[in-house]
């Protein structure tokens, strides 16, 4: 049986944490792309609010001071800068701006490829000032010539023994009033983290650049050649200069289709989107195009586009939630386990219980059967004739032994069932102990009642089923009893209690003397077949009235109140 049970909890568990297993995983996933959805409808909309501040920017650039186009892409790539956790204000490399005219689709300024600088530029001897602008890759790496851009990779990516590294400094330059920054000069230098000056950095090598390019149409802000103060550094990131994907064209992603599109998005890896918004600027729908240069009367588009990686966004989400899934699933199983486990175990106590009580049946009928079966055998062969009636007599004492043996097995059967009816009727319940006591008159091995009552001992109950369980509870007390001893049956009011000597009853056989077919004496030698206090238990159950059962000194107390 043992065996039977653990290879059943063995079973039980692992049945229920693969279905449990199997609904965390269905809950976690449908979790995660209902909370994936929903981040990425956020951040398509945060797209939209963004192009539209954006808009009401740019508004202000192109018609409000009539400042020429090549100015665009400074307050472009400004647009582009939030603020990080760090509260730092950074450029967003993952998102792109870009203005269009309307009706031709011509490009005016984009910021593809850009890199926002600070540059410090040297005014005097003593004197610099800090001016803000922007570098074009394309610009710059048409005046790079191939040797020189290896040579500069070989610096790079060079690692010092000590701590030092080298940095690419741009020393010299164009500035355009639109704030593109044209390189002339760009130098290696030896410098340190300690190092927040040029003039603390050691030259390294130079490059002269062969740059065709000089400010287009507007007017020059710093007509002559800059150079770099000694109190900044103008650093170039090797990021710029050799990734391809620094501030790439996110809006060439997007085909010609796409983009005539007022929204559009591409899926470009796991979790990762690329969303597409555009925008209008000076939008007239009655205006006629104005070929002039007045920027006032032209209609502008405004494009945005943002590549967004989903799962970074929403994965402290995604693992609070399938965590607390599986915490609640987790503690889900093992409360059906444990309450499975519980049942199965009661069921399993309820078929070991039906056993010993059909071994204990069986042995307690075995016996009348065997003495009937040997006195019948005697009759038949005419043994002892003279013995005849004395067999008879015995055979009919074993047959009403049986008869009554199950019959308590079938009323205990009905007691705990429930099927039994209450006939509830107000009596004395001394004179039905009174009753009962008479049937006893002398007791075995020198016992001897004392009987006291007191206060009125009228209740209400079944009389013929509380005779029953004071029948079993006297019968008891008489057959356990130590010889010479006093059974003690005291009424107070509507108290009932009987206390008895028993020798050999332990504290421990008080939890289980009450079960059918359990006895003190496990030899089974004494009188009785177990079912006694088990069919009081049973009564006393059906009224709905508690007992208690105690034991002090050698001597077993049991009381009820009815």
């Amino acid at each position: 049986m043992e065996k039977k049970l653990k290879k059943q909890k063995r079973k039980l568990i692992f049945r229920v944490s693969i279905i449990l297993f199997a609904v965390w995983l269905a809950v976690s996933a449908v979790y995660g792309v209902i909370r994936f959805n929903s981040e990425k409808q956020k951040i398509k909309n945060n797209v939209n609010i963004e192009l539209q501040l954006n808009t009401v920017r740019n508004i202000n650039a192109i018609s409000g001071t009539g400042i020429p186009a090549d100015c665009l892409t400074y307050y472009l790539i400004e647009s582009t800068k939030n603020i990080f956790e760090d509260n730092e204000i950074k450029r967003n490399l993952n998102t792109e701006l870009a203005v269009c005219e309307y009706h031709n689709g011509k490009t005016l300024a984009d910021t593809a490829h850009k890199l926002d600088v600070v540059f410090g530029i040297k005014t005097g001897v003593e004197n610099s000032s800090v001016d803000y602008g922007f570098i074009d890759r394309e610009v710059l790496l048409s005046g790079i010539t191939q040797a020189q851009l290896n040579e500069i990779a070989d610096y790079l990516n060079t690692e010092r023994s000590d701590e030092k590294y080298y940095e690419l400094l741009c020393t010299k330059f164009y500035m355009d009033l639109g704030g593109e920054i044209i390189p002339k000069e760009l130098q290696i230098v030896l410098t340190e983290e300690e190092n927040v000056w040029y003039v603390q950095d050691e030259p390294v090598k130079t490059f002269n650049l062969e740059i065709e390019h000089t400010p287009k149409d507007s007017i020059a802000f710093f007509p002559d050649l800059l150079i770099c103060s000694d109190m900044h550094r103008n650093v170039i990131p090797k990021e710029f200069l050799f990734n391809v994907h620094y501030a790439d064209d996110i809006i060439g992603m997007f085909g010609k289709d796409e983009l005539e599109k007022t929204e559009a998005e591409k899926h470009t890896g796991f979790g990762k989107y690329t969303f597409y918004s555009t925008d209008l600027l000076n939008y007239n729908p009655n205006a006629v195009e104005d070929k002039s240069t007045n920027t006032n009367k032209k209609t502008y588009l405004l494009r945005c586009a943002k590549r967004v990686n989903i799962l970074d966004s929403c994965k402290n989400d995604l693992i609070t939630g399938v965590s607390a899934a599986f915490l609640f699933f987790l503690i889900i199983a093992v409360l059906l386990i444990v309450l499975t486990w519980r049942i199965i175990k009661n069921q399993s106590n309820e078929e070991q219980k039906r056993l010993e009580l059909t071994n204990a049946l069986a042995h307690d009928i075995k016996t009348p059967l065997f003495v009937i079966s040997g006195y019948a055998q005697s009759l038949k062969e005419n043994i002892n004739n003279e013995k005849k009636e004395q067999f008879a007599d015995r055979i009919i004492f074993k047959t009403e032994e049986a008869n009554a043996l199950l019959h308590k097995m079938l009323n205990l059967g009905k007691l705990e069932s429930y099927k039994i009816q209450l006939l509830q009727t107000d009596f004395n319940l001394y004179d039905l102990t009174k009753e009962i006591l008479a049937d006893y008159v002398s007791l075995p091995g020198g016992k001897s009642f004392s009987v006291s009552v007191t206060g009125n001992n009228t209740v209400t109950a079944d009389r013929e089923l509380i005779k029953t369980a004071l029948e079993n509870l006297i019968d008891n007390a008489v057959n356990y009893a130590s010889d010479n001893s006093v059974i003690e049956i005291k009424i107070e009011g509507t108290v009932f209690s009987i206390s008895n000597q028993c020798d050999n009853l332990t504290k421990s056989d008080l939890k289980e003397i009450t079960k059918p077919y359990v006895k003190k004496d496990k030899s089974r030698h004494q009188n009785g077949n177990g079912l006694g206090l088990a069919i009081v238990k049973a009564i006393l159950d059906l009224h709905g009235v508690k007992y208690d059962m105690e034991m002090k000194e050698n001597t077993v107390s049991f009381s009820f109140k009815l």
